[in-house]
């Protein structure tokens, strides 16, 4: 059974969800039992927040960390070769030459604040800075 550690891969900006599904696909394809798989899962962390456009409020989904994706697996060459294999995938993140796995601890949090968002409600992104002038157009 394979040891699953949660690891960070950088990717091309924007093709974060691109590289996401190129995963699953991956996963998908190998015949293994779930159980045996060394690649788990790919997740893109990502935050709804309520934006103004246009006078508009939208909901936006926001990634948390732009450019990085987060795969489950069991470290060793095939899987290293196989992510390092997959288009828009810069490199896993870490010292040197072998990635650095991720903490349980940031990994709880991560996966907490994924399903914490999903169960609350988007919030509002304010696109202005502390200090900055403003003019209110209408309201109470």
């Amino acid at each position: 059974m394979p040891e699953l550690r949660w690891y960070a891969i950088q990717t091309t900006a924007g093709h974060e969800n691109k590289v996401r599904s190129l995963i699953a696909r991956r996963i998908a394809e190998d015949a293994r039992p779930e159980t045996e798989k060394p690649i788990r899962q790919a997740l893109v962390p990502t935050q709804e927040v309520v934006e103004i456009k246009n006078g508009k409020k939208v909901n936006v989904e926001r990634k948390i960390y732009p450019g990085y994706v987060l795969v489950e697996m069991d470290l060793n060459q095939e899987t290293i070769h196989t992510i390092n294999g997959i288009q828009g995938v810069i490199k896993f993140v870490g010292t040197g030459r072998l990635p650095m796995p991720l903490r349980p601890d940031e990994v709880n949090r991560l996966l907490g604040v994924e399903e914490a968002i999903k169960e609350e409600e988007p919030t509002e992104a304010i696109p202005f800075l502390v200090g900055q002038v403003v003019e209110i157009t209408e309201g109470p």
